[in-house]
């Protein structure tokens, strides 16, 4: 993981460390009162690393990259606190759906959420449709589900 301050001024892109752009055109993106609590909950509970971390001149995360197997989500403090406003939007309260082909990490992840005392939304269970999940909710509202299940898109033309 690789950490940068910078002042509260905005940051040109030219001035932000080029890395190899993600294969993936959707990147969800949440914004918290306490982002590094935040990510702290979602490397010890989730399994996810940390990418990069842009810090403000204030210390708060201006902009993260948190990742999860060939995934990745930003996150980043509240704009208030890096000296932005905030828009007018409702900035939480989302859910996410995070993919591990093993079930057996899909598992440990379910066992690290309840000692955690993550609220269960769906606990583990084989689903129907394929592969075993679960859903809790983090401190911030968020719900996170965990599974094997992995969509495949359709071949072109195919219905």
């Amino acid at each position: 993981m690789s950490e940068q301050a910078v002042p509260d001024e905005p940051v040109s892109r030219e001035a932000v460390p080029q890395r190899t752009p993600m294969s993936t055109d959707i990147m969800p993106t949440l914004r918290y009162r306490d982002a590094d609590a935040a990510v702290a909950w979602m490397v010890e509970v989730l399994g996810c690393s940390e990418h990069f971390i842009n810090r403000s001149g204030t210390g708060v995360i201006g902009h993260g990259e948190i990742r999860y197997g060939t995934g990745m989500l930003m996150v980043g403090s509240y704009p208030d606190q890096v000296s932005g406003e905030i828009p007018d939007l409702d900035l939480g309260n989302t859910a996410i759906y995070l993919i591990n082909d093993d079930e057996e990490v899909v598992e440990q992840t379910w066992h690290r959420t309840q000692a955690a005392d993550a609220p269960v939304i769906q606990a583990f269970q084989k689903q129907v449709y394929g592969g075993a999940s679960f859903t809790v909710r983090d401190p911030w509202g968020n719900y996170w589900t965990v599974g094997s299940y992995r969509p495949t898109p359709q071949q072109a033309g195919q219905a």
